[in-house]
This record gives C-alpha cells, sequence and structure tokens, in this order.
C-alpha cells in the first residue's frame, strides 16, 4: 500500500459522507436501508462520484444488505469497517447486566488498541469465554472482526482511528442535513434539494477545528 492510499481513502469516505447526507437528508431515498434494492437504489446514486482508480472506505453499522450493496457496487475497493459502536452494542443485546461491564472493557482495549494483532488476541479470547454461556454474543464478535479493525491497518494518527472507527461522524452530519431539509418550507425541485443539503454540508466542515475535519 503506498504512501497516499491511507490519505485518499479518508478523502473518498469524506466524500461519500457528504453524498450520502445529500442523497439522504434531501428525501429522494427513504432513512431505512434495510432491503438490498433500497441500498442498491442508494450506492447507484454515489457510484458516479467515485474515482475506480482509488480505494474507498466505507463505514457501515453492521448491515448484511448494505455490506453485500457495498460489494456488489464498488467490488474489491471498498475497504468496509463496521462501526465499532454498534457491534459493542450487538454484543451487548446478548448479555446481561453482570456480564457486559467485563466485556465491555477488553472490547474497549481492543479498540483502542493500535495493533491489529493485539486487538485480533483480545476479541478472539472475549469470544472464546463466551462461547459456553452465551454463544450468540461470541458469535457476534466473531462476525465480521476484523472489519471493526480496518483503521488500524491504515497510517493514521490515533485520533483520526477514532474517527473513522464509527458512524458517528456521518451520523452527526446527516442530522445537520435533516435539520436543513426541516427548515426549508418549499422545494423548486429535486435539484434544489441536492445544492441547498451539498452546500449546508461544505459550510458544516468549514465550522470544524482543522484537527477534527478528517482531512
Amino acid at each position: 500500500m503506498t504512501a497516499d492510499v491511507p490519505r485518499r481513502v479518508i478523502a473518498e469516505a469524506i466524500g461519500t459522507a457528504i453524498l450520502l447526507a445529500a442523497v439522504v437528508g434531501s428525501g429522494i431515498m427513504a432513512d431505512r436501508l434495510s432491503g438490498g434494492n433500497e441500498a442498491m437504489a442508494l450506492l447507484a446514486a454515489l457510484r458516479g462520484a467515485h474515482d475506480g482508480d482509488r480505494s474507498l472506505l466505507v463505514i457501515l453499522d453492521g448491515s448484511k444488505a448494505l455490506r453485500k450493496a457495498v460489494r456488489a457496487t464498488f467490488g474489491d475497493a471498498a475497504l468496509v469497517l463496521v462501526c465499532q459502536v454498534h457491534k459493542t452494542r450487538n454484543i451487548f443485546e446478548y448479555l446481561n447486566d453482570r456480564q457486559r461491564p467485563w466485556a465491555q472493557a477488553i472490547l474497549r482495549r481492543a479498540y483502542q488498541s493500535a495493533d491489529m494483532k493485539t486487538a485480533q488476541r483480545l476479541l478472539f479470547d472475549l469470544a472464546r469465554r463466551l462461547e459456553t454461556e452465551h454463544p450468540s454474543a461470541a458469535e457476534s464478535v466473531r462476525e465480521g472482526l476484523d472489519e471493526t479493525l480496518i483503521v488500524l491497518t491504515l497510517n493514521l494518527s490515533a485520533r483520526l482511528r477514532r474517527s473513522l472507527a464509527t458512524t458517528n461522524a456521518a451520523e452527526s452530519l446527516l442530522s445537520r442535513t435533516r435539520h436543513v431539509k426541516r427548515n426549508v418550507k418549499r422545494w423548486r425541485g429535486g435539484q434544489m434539494m441536492l445544492r441547498w443539503v451539498a452546500d449546508w454540508c461544505a459550510r458544516s466542515g468549514e465550522r470544524l477545528p482543522s484537527t477534527e475535519r478528517l482531512c
């Protein structure tokens, strides 16, 4: 992997997040992407803006339908990362209140690690500890395990790894976009929606401190 690949991946991720916000926030697509066809329709709207010669970091909440659609649309160019927050929540669904604190401590150590092998070892050990009494939780840990650690394979700072390890940045952008959409009472066609939302996304980025812009 060349030195500029991580930078390109990050740029593509930010661009995709902005386009996603524009498409969803403008009302062109539904908020829910539970069905494969809906996911494919959304990604088709983004595909035209992607340079096929570049890698693309795609941060997902763990949806199998959306992951399948990403692979079908972008192929090997897509580096799929499963949001660590969503993965933690999914694991916790299978654990009781007594089990969650120590499991969370192990997950935090793994996700905060800067070494891929160390993080993998911690997660596999967690799965083994959960196997007997909580097999569904163990399976959730193993499912997409490497995809939750993709950021460790890129040459990124610790702060940037934390930012890209979850969908928080994209969800914040979407929330702001919905706010803009709600305040406009009269739209003059879909192109106006896209222009307004894209402009707000750009303005939102300018308001962030330089260390939080991810570029």
